[in-house]
Parts: C-alpha cells; structure tokens; sequence
C-alpha cells in the first residue's frame, strides 16, 4: 500500500467528477498514469525512456501496481505497446528493464501479470498483428472509442505512456483523473506532456505521494 510514501490516502481523495447513465450509475473514469520530468517531458526526443530507469524502485512500481488493479481496460499507442510488451510482457521479460527489474521484487511480478490480464485497446494505424495476450485494435477514433468505453460497466480505463494518445486524450478533455509522477531530473528537450494542441487545460491538485527516489505523484482533477 505504497508504505514508502508520505500519503495523503488515495480513499480520502475526493472523486473525480463523472457523468451518470439515467438510474444513478457512474460512468467509468479515465485515469491518466506517467512519468514525467521535472522540465515537463514524457520521453526524450526519440520517446527515450532511459532517463526514468534509474528511479523505479518497488515502491513505484507497487503504486503503479495499485492503479492497475483498480483498472480493467488499457488505453495505448503503438509505440508503447511495443515498449511494454517488451519491458513487462511475461513472455518477454526481462527485456530492457532486465538489469532493474531484480530490485522490483514481487511488485514487478505482479505488475507483468496485471498487464498481460488487462484488456488492451490498442491505437495504430500500422501495426499488423497483436501478440500481446488480451490486446484488440481500437475500432473507431479516439473520441468515439473512449466514449463507448466510458458506458460500458467495469472499472477503470487507465493510460500510461503513449504520448501521442494522451495529446489526444487531453485536446478531448477525455481525461477524469491525471497522475503525473515527476522524477528529479531536467531533459531539457523531448516530447512534452502537454502538446500545442492541448490549450489551457485547467488542473485542481487533490492529493500527493513522496517517493524516496525524490519523485512526486500529483494526482489533479479536470475544472
């Protein structure tokens, strides 16, 4: 439960705003998940993510664990899904994150089942074929997608990483809930969070997380 952190308790937190179907039932949320640096980039210039390696710990990635189980559904781009399929996929581990991944412990064993288990609704128009276990082609636009998946029962909708997408997701105002974790390092340039597209995308801070590694989970709501 995150016990590495100073906690303002995620069940404390207020909720985040969501529509209601006619009968009182909420509508799913959309949970935004990523990293970020303190200069306010996702990836390096080539989506590098090389930078972000050396402050994972199992804490974070217990963290990242907790967003998961209270997820179903898993929003991603191609260039990340062939990230993750490799960093985390069990068929595949343990890949690039090999030399990390023995400081994750059981948290990193039960994120890579988590991710293999989720359903994943995967946007690219390039892609051919999809060997990670649960993974299906989104089968309409972002807009359309995510709405259809909003009114369906289950729990969360959860993205993390896939930069392009979220630059989407926010120019829709699709996203409930942002969880940015920014790490103590300064990129100077790459791909940033917010996009030129995105405009003014006003934020009200409901609850933060302190790392040991010196990263801060800030978990804001749309206004």
């Amino acid at each position: 439960m995150c016990t590495l952190y100073t906690i303002l308790s995620r069940s404390t937190r207020d909720p985040a705003p969501r529509g209601h179907f006619q009968g009182g039932r909420s509508m799913r949320k959309l949970v935004l998940l990523m990293n970020v640096s303190v200069d306010g980039y996702v990836g390096g210039p080539n989506g590098e993510l090389d930078w972000l390696f050396p402050f994972l710990g199992p804490a974070q990635v217990e963290c990242v664990t907790e967003f998961l189980r209270e997820a179903d559904t898993m929003l991603i781009g191609r260039v990340s899904y062939l990230q993750q399929i490799a960093y985390w996929s069990a068929k595949t581990a343990p890949g690039p994150l090999g030399k990390y991944q023995a400081k994750f412990g059981d948290a990193g064993d039960e994120m890579s089942a988590l991710l293999d288990e989720i359903a994943k609704v995967v946007f690219s128009r390039t892609l051919e074929r999809l060997d990670w276990s649960n993974s299906r082609f989104a089968t309409a636009d972002v807009a359309e997608e995510v709405t259809r998946l909003k009114q369906q029962p289950g729990k969360n909708i959860i993205v993390r990483g896939s930069a392009t997408l979220v630059h989407d997701l926010i120019r829709l105002r699709l996203i409930d809930e942002y969880n940015l974790v920014v790490h103590p390092i300064a990129l100077g340039r790459g791909i940033p969070l917010f996009g030129e597209s995105s405009g003014h995308v006003k934020l009200r801070l409901v609850a933060t997380k302190t790392f040991d590694s010196g990263a801060l989970l800030l978990t804001y709501q749309g206004v």
